[in-house]
C-alpha cells in the first residue's frame, strides 16, 4: 500500500473513530435518528435483509418483511427527506444486481421499485445525493446516476462511488486511487486525491 494512500486510509479511521467520542464528551449519549444496515448469511447465499434501528427507542425493524418482489436487499440509504430507501438487490426468481428505491406511505415501507432491471448488468452501491432524489451508483464498473423516475446517464469508469454534500460533487474508486469529480455532467474532469 502506498504511503499516501496509507495516510488517507488512517486519516478515514481516526475520523470515524473520534466522532463518536468527542460527540459523547464524558457522559453517555442520548442518540437520535434512525440506523439503516443490512445482514445476510454470506454474499453468495442471496438472502441480504435491510433493518432499521430507531436509535432512541432501540426498535429494530425488518425492512424485508412482505415485500414479495426483491431479495438480498443489502447497501442502503436513505433519501434527504427520508421519505425513500435505495438499495441493491434482485428481482425474486433472478440472480441480478440492480438499484431499487422503496417510499415511506406514513406507515410502512411500500414494495420496492426496480429502477434499472432487470436488465442482465450488476446495478450496485447505490446511494442518495444529501440535496436532491438523485441516486449515485456503479452499472458494470461505470458510475452512473438516475432520478427516481428518469433514465441513467453515465460518466467514467469507477466504483463506490458517493456524493458529496454539495450534492453534484462526487467521490469514486478506479484502479485503486480515489477521484473526485466536481460536476456531475458526462464531460467532467476528475481529480486524483490519492
Amino acid at each position: 500500500m502506498s504511503s499516501i494512500r496509507y495516510k488517507w486510509v488512517t486519516a478515514l479511521i481516526a475520523l470515524v473513530c473520534t466522532i463518536p467520542l468527542s460527540a459523547c464528551g464524558n457522559q453517555l449519549a442520548n442518540f437520535e435518528g434512525t440506523l439503516l444496515f443490512h445482514n445476510y448469511t454470506s454474499y453468495e447465499s442471496w438472502d441480504g435483509q435491510l433493518f432499521t434501528v430507531d436509535l432512541a427507542s432501540k426498535k429494530l425493524t425488518n425492512l424485508t418483511t412482505g415485500w414479495k418482489n426483491v431479495k438480498h436487499t443489502i447497501n442502503g440509504s436513505f433519501s434527504s427527506d427520508g421519505q425513500y430507501i435505495t438499495f441493491m438487490g434482485s428481482q425474486k426468481d433472478i440472480e441480478d444486481w440492480d438499484v431499487f428505491v422503496t417510499h415511506w406511505n406514513g406507515t410502512k415501507w411500500e414494495e420496492p421499485v426496480n429502477l434499472t432491471g432487470p436488465n442482465g448488468k450488476r446495478d450496485e452501491d447505490p446511494k442518495f445525493s444529501p440535496i436532491t432524489n438523485k441516486i449515485i451508483y456503479k452499472e458494470d464498473g461505470v458510475v452512473a446516476t438516475i432520478s427516481l423516475t428518469g433514465k441513467p446517464e453515465y460518466f467514467a469508469p469507477g466504483s463506490m462511488p458517493y456524493f458529496l454534500p454539495d450534492g453534484k460533487s462526487y467521490l469514486f474508486e478506479q484502479a485503486g486511487d480515489i477521484y473526485l469529480s466536481k460536476s456531475n455532467k458526462i464531460d467532467r474532469k476528475s481529480t486524483r486525491l490519492n
